[in-house]
């Protein structure tokens, strides 16, 4: 499964989530990252949820991989969760303070402004207020992103990232309509933008699986994924919808943005960072032990 992209990197969990490895498809190499146990809490639990995500760090010039581990107890509704953050420089593991939110459906991070985003709720109860809890890889600080007042409870929301924006589809009803959010400016409330609202269609059967790409033309386009196995091109000005291609079927596909990258990977942790590549700054050379 794809954990997410950061300047041309991607990760990958393999198995259920029982290892993961990095990979540079532009220089084909890959890295497994070293094997990490799980400490269970002392109450007896379910089978626990893990949620991942996958960003740089500027401060430390740093590629990490966060995994958040949330068990539910089996009587009186209890919670915990153990989180661990591996670190592509020094090729380790190591615990960090617990998460202290409860995470909902979605397990994969999105990374926006060097911070991973989670969906967050009341734990146990159906119908609660949905927030966003995000983790700044360079503090590794936890803290909540407010959402536009006009939200209902009950609605169903995901996460992504397009532009370079935090993206939120709030979903009213299989056969209703969806509404497509970008925040404009990082952490500010006020800058919650509606996008569009988009209604079902014949090229949009199932409004639940939307997933904005992309935008094009200035902005006047966005790319959306349709169903897991659609693309399709949404004119924001006109709002005409135009087919690009679709799997075959049963096939389904998971869609990443990535750029070109020469990020190295060469399976003992030892990374030579370009500040250019991922910042757009000056080069600076940093040395390297082989």
């Amino acid at each position: 499964m794809l954990m997410g992209s950061c300047n041309g990197l991607l990760a990958l969990s393999i198995g259920d989530n029982e290892a993961f490895s990095l990979w540079n498809p532009w220089t084909g190499k890959s890295q497994m990252l070293p094997a990490t146990g799980t400490e269970f809490p002392p109450w007896k639990s379910s089978r626990p949820s893990i949620f991942l995500g996958f960003g740089y760090d500027p401060i430390s010039d740093d590629y990490k991989l966060v995994r958040i581990t949330q068990f539910y107890g089996v009587k009186d509704g209890i919670s915990a969760t153990e989180v661990k953050v591996y670190s592509l420089r020094t090729n380790s593991w190591r615990r960090i303070k617990d998460f202290p939110f409860h995470l909902s459906h979605r397990h994969r991070g999105v990374l926006v402004n060097n911070a991973l985003h989670w969906e967050v709720s009341t734990p146990f109860k159906l119908n609660t207020q949905r927030s966003v809890a995000a983790f700044d890889l360079g503090t590794e600080e936890y803290r909540l992103v407010e959402l536009p007042d006009c939200l209902g409870r009950g609605v169903r929301m995901d996460l992504y990232v397009v532009g370079g924006c935090l993206c939120l589809v709030v979903c009213y009803g299989e056969f209703g309509s969806i509404d497509i959010w970008i925040m404009k400016e990082h952490g500010v409330k006020e800058s919650w933008t509606k996008l569009i609202s988009i209604k079902y269609c014949e090229l949009i059967e199932y409004l639940s699986c939307v997933v904005p790409v992309a935008f094009f033309g200035n902005g006047r386009k966005v790319l959306l994924k349709i169903d897991f196995k659609t693309l399709v091109w949404l004119d924001l000005i006109s709002l005409r919808l135009e087919k690009i291609a679709s799997a075959p079927r049963p096939c389904i596909f998971v869609s990443e943005m990535m750029v070109k990258s020469l990020v190295p990977l060469n399976g003992n942790g030892t990374t030579m960072f370009n500040n250019e590549s991922h910042r757009g700054g000056k080069k600076r050379k940093r040395s390297t032990n082989r």
